[in-house]
């Protein structure tokens, strides 16, 4: 998908024009008023052909996208290439994951990341990862640059859409909690609340102590419990 950083590329490509030099009386010519009639009509056509772009991309995998993972369901598999070597969902089971899908390009995403990096950081010691999963490309210059700069505590894959297409990913950002067997506990569509976040994060750790905790039933099914619902939270418009 083109990025901001492209669109604005090409804005400056066209405000560039060569100008009409002014006289010493800086009279307006009829020539410089076509120029600069030309820029301003060419940087709108600019602006709205990408976003039509955007909005035709995102109709087509709406279209033809498989829907995300049930709640309940076990999380599709989910490896690849990351800022850390290589990362891999199923290497995290016994953790409560929050597998997250954004961009740099994607202002809700870039809003949400130091939130989703603070509740790493409080959560880890009890068994809680964000592994982002980055949708710029392949560029991991690009994406290593971006966590530097927003001193992003979490690894994040590097996706060419792949992944996303997997888990029925069609807008930004999208997230998954996923509790320590591999299964998906709640999804977000749009920026997920902190608080509410946290929240989930801490029922999920707590269903998973409650379900290895000495003298529980195993062979209960941990879904039934009322405090974890499953139901998915959906915050944002898709």
């Amino acid at each position: 998908m083109a990025s901001w950083t492209t669109i604005a590329l090409w804005v400056e490509l066209v405000m560039n024009v060569p100008k009409e030099s002014d006289d010493a009386t800086h009279a307006p010519t009829a020539k410089g008023s076509v120029r600069r009639d030309l820029r301003s009509g060419l940087t709108i056509i600019l602006l709205l052909t990408f976003a039509f772009g955007l909005a035709s991309r995102k109709l087509w995998l709406t279209a033809t996208a498989p829907p995300p993972p049930a709640i309940g369901a076990s999380a599709p598999r989910l490896e690849g290439p990351s800022l850390d070597g290589r990362a891999d969902l199923q290497a995290l089971r016994g953790r409560v994951v929050l597998v997250d899908f954004w961009a740099t390009w994607c202002p809700p995403c870039v809003a949400s990341l130091p939130a989703l990096s603070r509740i790493a950081a409080k959560y880890g010691p009890a068994g809680f990862t964000v592994l982002g999963v980055n949708q710029d490309g392949q560029d991991v210059t690009v994406v290593r640059s971006f966590h530097e700069a927003h001193h992003l505590s979490f690894d994040s894959i590097v996706d060419s859409g792949t992944l996303a297409r997997r888990f029925g990913v069609v807008s930004l950002p999208t997230s998954f909690l996923v509790d320590r067997v591999g299964r998906i506990a709640r999804m977000y569509r749009g920026p997920a609340d902190e608080r509410a976040l946290e929240a989930d994060v801490e029922a999920v750790l707590a269903d998973v102590r409650a379900e290895q905790a000495p003298g529980s039933d195993p062979g209960s099914d941990p879904g039934s419990d009322p405090g974890a619902d499953g139901l998915s939270r959906e915050e944002g418009a898709p």
